[in-house]
């Protein structure tokens, strides 16, 4: 019989880095430890933490969902693709 692979689907709410529900500073600030190599991501923190869409986590990731968390914008842009 021959291997059959399997497959897992991962779900984050996009923002939500730390997974408690919320979108707050406190999700921008993990970015920030994340890109300072304090922390490392898993990989579902990371699909969570990259709201810029562009495949890779920045300091563009973090400034808008700090933006978020503050109320200056009401979604992210990849939630526009």
């Amino acid at each position: 019989m021959p291997n059959t692979p399997c497959t897992r689907t991962v779900i984050v709410q996009v923002g939500d880095v730390d997974g408690d529900g919320l979108v707050t500073r406190a999700d921008a600030d993990m970015v920030g430890n994340y890109l300072a190599g304090n922390i490392k991501f898993t990989v579902g923190q990371q699909l969570a933490a990259d709201v810029t869409g562009d495949g890779k986590i920045s300091s563009k990731d973090a400034l808008k969902i700090a933006q978020y968390a503050e109320g200056i914008i009401t979604t992210f842009p990849v939630c526009d693709v």
